[in-house]
Protein backbone atom coordinates (compact mmCIF):
# COMPACT_ATOMS: atom_id res chain seq x y z
CA UNK A 1 0.00 0.00 0.00
CA UNK A 2 1.62 3.15 -0.91
CA UNK A 3 2.69 5.72 1.98
CA UNK A 4 0.11 9.07 1.55
CA UNK A 5 1.61 10.96 4.02
CA UNK A 6 4.10 13.00 2.12
CA UNK A 7 1.27 13.87 0.05
CA UNK A 8 -1.12 14.63 3.07
CA UNK A 9 1.78 17.16 4.38
CA UNK A 10 2.57 18.71 0.88
CA UNK A 11 -1.31 19.20 1.34
CA UNK A 12 -1.15 20.38 5.00
CA UNK A 13 1.75 23.20 3.84
CA UNK A 14 -0.44 24.54 0.69
CA UNK A 15 -3.67 24.91 3.36
CA UNK A 16 -0.86 26.83 5.43
CA UNK A 17 0.04 29.04 2.79
CA UNK A 18 3.56 29.22 3.10
CA UNK A 19 5.39 27.45 0.49
CA UNK A 20 2.37 28.48 -2.00
CA UNK A 21 2.65 32.08 -1.20
CA UNK A 22 6.61 31.73 -2.12
CA UNK A 23 6.36 30.21 -5.30
CA UNK A 24 3.48 32.69 -6.05
CA UNK A 25 5.86 35.24 -5.36
CA UNK A 26 8.50 33.84 -7.32
CA UNK A 27 6.13 33.87 -10.09
CA UNK A 28 5.09 37.38 -9.53
CA UNK A 29 8.75 38.65 -9.44
CA UNK A 30 9.75 36.89 -12.74
CA UNK A 31 7.10 38.20 -14.48
CA UNK A 32 8.08 41.43 -13.66
CA UNK A 33 11.56 40.85 -14.52
CA UNK A 34 10.34 39.44 -18.05
CA UNK A 35 8.63 42.58 -18.46
CA UNK A 36 9.79 45.78 -20.85
CA UNK A 37 6.85 47.89 -18.81
CA UNK A 38 7.99 47.32 -15.20
CA UNK A 39 11.83 47.69 -16.17
CA UNK A 40 10.61 51.05 -18.13
CA UNK A 41 8.54 52.45 -14.76
CA UNK A 42 11.10 51.38 -11.99
CA UNK A 43 14.18 52.93 -14.95
CA UNK A 44 11.57 56.10 -14.40
CA UNK A 45 11.88 55.91 -10.87
CA UNK A 46 15.57 55.76 -10.30
CA UNK A 47 16.31 58.21 -13.09
CA UNK A 48 13.64 60.91 -11.18
CA UNK A 49 15.91 60.02 -7.79
CA UNK A 50 18.56 60.16 -9.48
CA UNK A 51 17.58 63.93 -10.64
CA UNK A 52 16.19 65.45 -7.34
CA UNK A 53 19.30 63.63 -5.68
CA UNK A 54 19.51 64.37 -1.84
CA UNK A 55 23.05 65.74 -1.85
CA UNK A 56 22.32 68.40 -4.86
CA UNK A 57 19.00 70.35 -4.24
CA UNK A 58 17.76 68.80 -0.72
CA UNK A 59 14.80 66.67 -2.01
CA UNK A 60 14.43 63.39 -3.35
CA UNK A 61 12.08 63.61 -6.10
CA UNK A 62 9.25 61.88 -4.54
CA UNK A 63 6.98 63.97 -5.37
CA UNK A 64 7.47 63.21 -8.89
CA UNK A 65 8.67 59.53 -8.30
CA UNK A 66 5.20 58.65 -7.05
CA UNK A 67 3.18 57.93 -10.19
CA UNK A 68 5.75 55.84 -12.12
CA UNK A 69 6.29 53.48 -8.43
CA UNK A 70 2.11 53.64 -8.78
CA UNK A 71 1.72 51.94 -11.80
CA UNK A 72 3.88 49.24 -10.86
CA UNK A 73 1.46 48.00 -8.16
CA UNK A 74 -1.46 49.03 -10.81
CA UNK A 75 0.01 47.03 -13.56
CA UNK A 76 0.61 44.25 -11.83
CA UNK A 77 -2.48 43.56 -10.14
CA UNK A 78 -4.63 45.14 -12.43
CA UNK A 79 -3.37 44.17 -16.20
CA UNK A 80 -5.58 40.29 -15.50
CA UNK A 81 -8.90 42.12 -14.98
CA UNK A 82 -7.96 44.28 -18.12
CA UNK A 83 -6.56 41.12 -20.20
CA UNK A 84 -9.01 38.74 -19.03
CA UNK A 85 -6.60 36.02 -17.68
CA UNK A 86 -7.80 36.78 -14.30
CA UNK A 87 -10.32 33.05 -14.10
CA UNK A 88 -6.08 31.31 -15.88
CA UNK A 89 -4.20 32.74 -13.56
CA UNK A 90 -6.98 31.81 -10.69
CA UNK A 91 -6.96 28.32 -11.60
CA UNK A 92 -3.00 28.20 -11.11
CA UNK A 93 -3.08 29.76 -7.75
CA UNK A 94 -5.47 28.37 -4.74
CA UNK A 95 -6.85 31.77 -2.97
CA UNK A 96 -6.97 35.25 -4.85
CA UNK A 97 -6.65 37.37 -1.46
CA UNK A 98 -3.15 34.92 -1.27
CA UNK A 99 -2.72 36.04 -5.30
CA UNK A 100 -3.11 39.71 -4.52
CA UNK A 101 -0.64 39.69 -1.35
CA UNK A 102 2.08 38.16 -3.86
CA UNK A 103 1.22 40.96 -6.03
CA UNK A 104 2.00 43.68 -3.60
CA UNK A 105 4.69 42.14 -2.02
CA UNK A 106 6.86 41.98 -5.28
CA UNK A 107 5.89 44.71 -6.28
CA UNK A 108 6.89 46.67 -3.50
CA UNK A 109 9.99 44.66 -3.26
CA UNK A 110 11.13 45.57 -6.77
CA UNK A 111 10.23 49.72 -5.62
CA UNK A 112 11.35 49.76 -2.38
CA UNK A 113 14.92 47.54 -4.01
CA UNK A 114 15.09 50.27 -6.57
CA UNK A 115 14.82 53.26 -4.79
CA UNK A 116 16.61 52.77 -1.73
CA UNK A 117 19.49 51.23 -4.40
CA UNK A 118 19.14 54.61 -6.00
CA UNK A 119 19.59 56.72 -3.17
CA UNK A 120 21.89 54.79 -1.72
CA UNK A 121 24.02 55.27 -4.56
CA UNK A 122 24.06 58.67 -5.45
CA UNK A 123 24.73 59.67 -1.45
CA UNK A 124 27.60 57.31 -1.59
CA UNK A 125 29.06 58.88 -5.21
CA UNK A 126 28.49 62.75 -3.92
CA UNK A 127 28.97 62.70 -0.96
CA UNK A 128 32.41 63.98 -1.01
CA UNK A 129 31.14 67.16 -2.40
CA UNK A 130 28.36 68.05 0.29
CA UNK A 131 28.73 70.78 1.89
CA UNK A 132 28.54 69.46 5.74
CA UNK A 133 26.93 72.93 6.85
CA UNK A 134 23.62 72.43 4.50
CA UNK A 135 20.65 70.78 6.28
CA UNK A 136 19.09 68.39 5.29
CA UNK A 137 21.46 67.93 2.49
CA UNK A 138 24.01 66.14 4.99
CA UNK A 139 23.73 64.71 8.49
CA UNK A 140 21.02 62.68 10.02
CA UNK A 141 18.94 64.17 7.91
CA UNK A 142 19.80 62.10 4.50
CA UNK A 143 18.75 59.35 6.27
CA UNK A 144 15.74 60.39 7.01
CA UNK A 145 14.85 61.39 4.00
CA UNK A 146 16.02 58.26 2.31
CA UNK A 147 13.71 55.89 4.51
CA UNK A 148 10.88 58.49 4.22
CA UNK A 149 11.30 58.43 0.35
CA UNK A 150 11.40 54.58 0.15
CA UNK A 151 8.58 54.35 2.26
CA UNK A 152 6.50 56.96 0.60
CA UNK A 153 6.97 55.17 -2.79
CA UNK A 154 6.36 51.63 -1.22
CA UNK A 155 3.27 52.60 0.64
CA UNK A 156 2.13 54.72 -3.35
CA UNK A 157 2.72 51.29 -5.19
CA UNK A 158 0.71 49.52 -2.55
CA UNK A 159 -2.29 51.38 -2.69
CA UNK A 160 -2.12 51.58 -6.66
CA UNK A 161 -2.17 48.16 -6.57
CA UNK A 162 -5.00 48.21 -4.01
CA UNK A 163 -6.72 50.35 -6.35
CA UNK A 164 -5.95 48.22 -9.08
CA UNK A 165 -8.34 45.61 -7.43
CA UNK A 166 -11.10 48.10 -6.82
CA UNK A 167 -11.42 49.16 -11.00
CA UNK A 168 -10.58 45.92 -12.03
CA UNK A 169 -8.15 47.90 -14.76
CA UNK A 170 -4.22 49.28 -14.35
CA UNK A 171 -5.40 52.21 -16.84
CA UNK A 172 -8.25 53.24 -14.87
CA UNK A 173 -6.33 53.03 -11.29
CA UNK A 174 -3.94 54.79 -12.71
CA UNK A 175 -6.05 57.88 -14.05
CA UNK A 176 -7.85 57.93 -10.60
CA UNK A 177 -4.97 58.87 -8.22
CA UNK A 178 -3.51 60.79 -11.02
CA UNK A 179 -6.35 62.96 -11.21
CA UNK A 180 -6.38 63.00 -7.54
CA UNK A 181 -2.80 64.24 -7.25
CA UNK A 182 -2.88 67.04 -9.67
CA UNK A 183 -6.80 67.86 -9.46
CA UNK A 184 -8.27 67.15 -6.33
CA UNK A 185 -5.74 68.08 -3.73
CA UNK A 186 -5.05 71.45 -5.69
CA UNK A 187 -8.94 72.26 -5.91
CA UNK A 188 -8.81 71.30 -2.42
CA UNK A 189 -6.35 74.06 -1.08
CA UNK A 190 -8.01 76.62 -3.38
CA UNK A 191 -11.57 75.55 -1.87
CA UNK A 192 -10.18 75.50 1.82
CA UNK A 193 -6.95 78.09 2.01
CA UNK A 194 -5.72 75.65 4.58
CA UNK A 195 -2.46 73.80 3.79
CA UNK A 196 -2.85 72.06 7.08
CA UNK A 197 -5.44 70.44 6.18
CA UNK A 198 -4.33 69.13 3.34
CA UNK A 199 -1.29 67.39 5.02
CA UNK A 200 -3.29 65.15 6.27
CA UNK A 201 -4.70 64.14 2.80
CA UNK A 202 -2.98 60.57 1.49
CA UNK A 203 -0.51 61.79 -0.89
CA UNK A 204 0.55 64.77 1.38
CA UNK A 205 1.16 62.87 4.04
CA UNK A 206 3.45 60.77 2.20
CA UNK A 207 5.27 63.76 0.89
CA UNK A 208 5.69 64.70 4.57
CA UNK A 209 7.36 61.57 5.29
CA UNK A 210 11.07 63.20 4.51
CA UNK A 211 11.13 64.40 7.87
CA UNK A 212 10.35 67.97 9.16
CA UNK A 213 13.43 69.75 8.00
CA UNK A 214 12.81 69.14 4.16
CA UNK A 215 9.06 68.86 4.63
CA UNK A 216 7.64 71.42 7.61
CA UNK A 217 4.28 70.72 9.31
CA UNK A 218 2.02 72.61 11.79
CA UNK A 219 0.24 70.30 14.71
CA UNK A 220 0.20 66.60 15.44
CA UNK A 221 2.27 66.29 12.01
CA UNK A 222 4.91 67.88 13.00
CA UNK A 223 6.37 65.37 14.83
CA UNK A 224 7.68 62.45 12.19
CA UNK A 225 6.28 59.95 14.14
CA UNK A 226 2.57 60.53 13.53
CA UNK A 227 3.12 61.15 9.77
CA UNK A 228 4.48 57.32 9.73
CA UNK A 229 1.03 56.30 11.55
CA UNK A 230 -1.49 58.42 9.35
CA UNK A 231 0.69 57.08 6.24
CA UNK A 232 0.90 53.45 6.89
CA UNK A 233 -3.06 54.21 8.23
CA UNK A 234 -3.92 55.66 4.47
CA UNK A 235 -1.87 52.72 2.84
CA UNK A 236 -3.62 49.99 5.04
CA UNK A 237 -6.99 51.17 4.73
CA UNK A 238 -6.59 50.46 0.87
CA UNK A 239 -4.70 47.12 0.89
CA UNK A 240 -6.95 46.01 3.78
CA UNK A 241 -10.23 46.56 2.01
CA UNK A 242 -8.72 45.24 -1.50
CA UNK A 243 -8.00 41.93 -0.11
CA UNK A 244 -11.23 41.83 1.36
CA UNK A 245 -12.55 43.31 -2.57
CA UNK A 246 -10.66 40.29 -3.93
CA UNK A 247 -12.30 37.44 -2.86
CA UNK A 248 -15.79 38.81 -3.74
CA UNK A 249 -14.64 40.51 -7.51
CA UNK A 250 -16.30 39.50 -10.76
CA UNK A 251 -13.77 37.97 -13.07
Amino acid sequence: MPDVRPRQASLAMARRGGPVFLRVLGAELYKMAVGPRFWFLLAVVSAILCLFSVPVSGTTGVQSAVIPAGMVGALLTGEDYSHGSTVTTLSAVPGRARLLLAKMTASALAVGSVAGGTLLLVQWVAGPFVDAGLEPMAGSGVAVMIFGTVTALVLTNLVRAGLGVFMRSAVRAVVLWSVFILGIQPVGWLLLQSSMLLDYLPHSVLILLMGSDAMPASGVLSQLWARYVLALSWAALVVVSALRKARTVAV
